[in-house]
This record gives structure tokens, sequence and C-alpha cells, in this order.
């Protein structure tokens, strides 16, 4: 029998609800390599002999440390969309957060959709994400520079640090594209990939590249409905 293990990341702590005979159990960690150990002792006691499933939300890089973990303890976890979550969470009728927490309504998204087992993200799935993600940051970087140099009444030094800084976050993010695009080439399986994706109307190579970032490896995907409904 498989028990599903509702855990809410943040930053510092999680929270983890495990459902048992006398009801919901609760009790947060700290997101550590510590507290890790102390929730999985804890889960073991409280299931027993049953199967565990951790069920958590893709929470940018803050999920990572505590999958990678149970992974490494053969452990099974479902990385499942937030979006899903609350969806599911509307579904069912809980009117707000009060109803349930959110690591409640994580077991209960496990227990009723069973989602499938995450597989960690091979070392250049890792390397991509993290030049997607820089490539992000320095267009938002670009975005703010480009609207300070359209405030009004700006010294000419103003302007001239302006123009520096945007200059440079230019050729930064020109170099990360670049380095994107080596990855890409030096790689058959991801070069495929991104073929594929791009062959979908209104996919472009940047977007290709961050639905590969986000999601991995979409082979394991079953069909294109699945891929769909993890998105």
């Amino acid at each position: 029998m498989t028990a599903y293990i509702g855990v809410d990341i943040a930053k510092k702590t999680y929270a983890v609800a495990v459902e048992t005979s006398k009801g919901i159990q609760k009790r947060e960690f700290p997101n550590q390599p510590q507290g890790h150990k102390q929730m999985l002792r804890w889960v073991e006691k409280l299931i027993g002999e049953s199967k565990p499933c951790f069920v958590m939300e893709a929470t940018s890089t803050y999920h990572l440390q505590s999958a990678l973990f149970l992974i490494s303890c053969s452990k099974e976890v479902a990385v499942v969309n937030s979006r899903s979550v609350h969806d599911f969470h509307k579904a069912m009728g809980y009117k707000n957060k009060t109803d349930l927490t959110d690591a409640e309504v994580l077991a209960h998204f496990g227990k009723v959709k069973q989602p499938r087992c995450w597989q960690p993200p091979s070392k250049k799935i890792v390397e991509l994400r993290g030049l997607v993600k820089r490539r992000e940051e320095l267009m938002r970087m670009l975005t703010q520079e480009g609207n300070r140099i359209q405030t009004p009444m700006l010294t000419e030094e103003q302007k001239k640090s302006l123009r520096k800084i945007i200059s440079a976050l230019r050729e930064e993010r020109d170099r990360i594209e670049r380095k994107i695009k080596e990855m890409i080439n030096d790689d058959h399986q991801l070069r495929e990939t991104v073929k594929l994706l791009t062959s979908i109307t209104g996919v472009g190579p940047i977007v290709a590249t961050t639905l590969i970032a986000i999601v991995g490896d979409i082979s394991l995907f079953k069909n294109k409905r699945s891929f769909c409904s993890y998105l």
C-alpha cells in the first residue's frame, strides 16, 4: 500500500502532512540535510509498512534538495505542477487555504491523482536550467534599466552609467545565449528535442529550450496529454 506524503516547501522550512488511521499528522522541518533526515524518520514511524510517495510542487530550486535526498534513500518522489494542484484544490471545493494546509492538499492530490514518479534531472539538464534561469534574470535587468533610462530629468552622467550597464547586460545575455546554443548543438538528444518542440506552431528556440529546462527529459511522458497537463 502506498502512503502519499504531502510536502510543502519554502526557502528555509517545509511542512509535511501524513494521513494515518488517527487522522492527518502534520509537522514542520528545516529545509536542510538534518531536517530531511528527521522528516524521513518521522514519516517512516507513522506509516509503518506502507510504501511512501512524497508529493511536492516544483518550487524553483527549493524542492530539489529534499527531492534528491529522498531519491538517494530509494524513496519515491512526485514533483507536480503548481497549477494542477491549484485546480485540484478548487475542484475539491476547498473554499480557502484554512480548510486544509498546502501540505494536506498535496497529500490528498497524491492519493487521488497518483502522479508519476519524478526522475532526477541529468547533469546536462541542470546546466541548461542554470543558463536559462540566468538569461531570464538578465532579461529582467535589461527591462529595468531600459525603463530607468526613459525617466525624465536624468543627468548626462546618469544616462552614461545606464547605457554602460545596458551594454554590459546585453553582452552577457548574448554570451549566455551562445552557451545555450552550443550546449544544444553538442548534444544529439537535446538537439532533436528542440527540433521536435520547434515544429509546434508558435514555439521558437528560446521557448523550446525553456520547456526542456523546466520539464527535463520529455521522453519520460507517456503521451502529449500527460506532457501538457504537467505544464
